[in-house]
Order: C-alpha cells, then structure tokens, then sequence
C-alpha cells in the first residue's frame, strides 16, 4: 500500500471499506468522512501528548541535536579569551584560575573545558595590552599635537600610582582621551621623580615634540615639574 499523503495516517489504519480507521495508539474506531479531520482531533484531543506533526509514534519520540548532544559550547579559545577580559575587567587576582571552587564551576558549565593555569591567563593579558597599545600608537600618529594630564593616587593598600592621559583630536575633529600608563611609584614624588616618569611615557609613546601642554594635580612638589 503507498504511503498516505497525510502524515496523520501514521497514527492510524484504515478499515478495509475505507469507512473507518483504528487508533494505533488507543484502538479506538474513528469514522472516515472523506478527510483527516476527525483523526486530527481524535490526535488533539485525547491523545494530547502526541505531536501530530511527527510521522509515527516511534519519530515523535525521537531527540533533537540539542537534546542529543547538549547545548552548543563555546572553544576553549573564547572562554580563555572572556577569562582574561573577566580578570582584567572585574579586578580580581589571576589567581583565581587556581581556586578549586572556580575550577569546579568550570567544570559544571563545560566539563570539556581545561581551565588553564595563572600563567597562561598573564600571558594572554600581555598579550591583549601589547595589542591595544599598538592600536594606541596607530591612533597617535595622526595627531602632531597632544595634552597630557596625570594624577598621583594611592590605592586601599597604601601603594603609591602614577597615572597619565593623554588628549588629542582625532581626523574626524572628536576628542580621543586615551590612559597611556598606570604605573607603581615607590619612590618618593618629587618633582624631580614625576618629571622623569613623564619623559619616559612621552618617549614610550613616541610624543617627544607634541606634547602642548600637561596639566598636573595640585600636590606642592608639582611646581618644581
């Protein structure tokens, strides 16, 4: 016998007078009045479990991709890649990455995964400054004139920062501000310490002879700069 052009069929067989059909999921009886209405309903209403958009019962059983195999995981490349954002963006110690309760999270989410060591995450955020400083420096170079403002801070742990940012107009005419260092300064802030911390960030950065003007805080050993 071909197969029946409705997929419904695949629940049901018909009489041999083409008058009724038997319910292979109940045995019940339906009448046939020249279409599948009735079946459909017999489907929708006392068989609700059943997807009458499946084939048969065996295909309406059968799993998806997603179920099969799990939702789709991201590489190990990208998951490193947002560890290193997560470390550098949330200002948590690298260490982490070695805690046994963040290891096991890891572990729940994807058990695939090999979180990889402290090391592993430093290098890959060397990585991503030396990347974003080339792109710094590209920037730069279109410019011929630039500002520089700095701030001295001192963290909750009582250690001692320098930090400088640098102004310049973009080609497009916007102002670009951009932190070119956020450096540890032990050494005491003499004027004379602060004045070579800022000759080495504008020779780091290639500004020697563009640098217009450098606006400091108001600490009393800013005015021998």
């Amino acid at each position: 016998m071909p197969p029946l052009p409705s997929e419904v069929w695949k629940h049901f067989r018909k009489s041999a007078d083409k008058s009724t059909a038997s319910c292979l999921l109940c045995s019940a009886t339906i009448q046939l009045h020249g279409g599948t209405s009735n079946l459909r309903n017999h489907i929708k209403f006392k068989q609700p479990s059943v997807d009458n958009n499946k084939a048969s019962p065996d295909v309406a059983k059968q799993q998806t991709l997603h179920q099969v195999y799990g939702p789709r995981l991201a590489s190990s490349e990208a998951i490193n890649q947002a560890l290193a954002n997560f470390v550098v963006q949330a200002y948590v110690p690298m260490k982490i990455v070695e805690h046994e309760s963040f290891r096991h999270l890891m572990q729940l989410l994807n058990p695939q995964y090999e979180v990889p060591s402290r090391t592993t995450v430093r290098a890959r955020i060397d990585q991503q400054y030396n990347d974003a400083k080339k792109s710094l420096l590209s920037s730069l170079q279109g410019s011929t004139s630039v500002a520089l403002t700095t701030d001295s801070w001192t963290s909750n742990a009582t250690e001692a920062y320098l930090t400088v940012t640098v102004h310049y107009i973009k080609d497009d005419w916007s102002m670009e501000s951009r932190i070119l260092m956020i450096r540890a300064m032990p050494e005491r802030h003499t004027g004379e310490n602060l004045a070579i911390r800022l000759k080495d960030c504008v020779d780091e950065f290639g500004l020697k002879g563009r640098v217009e003007a450098c606006v400091h805080d108001n600490a009393r050993n800013i005015d021998v700069i």
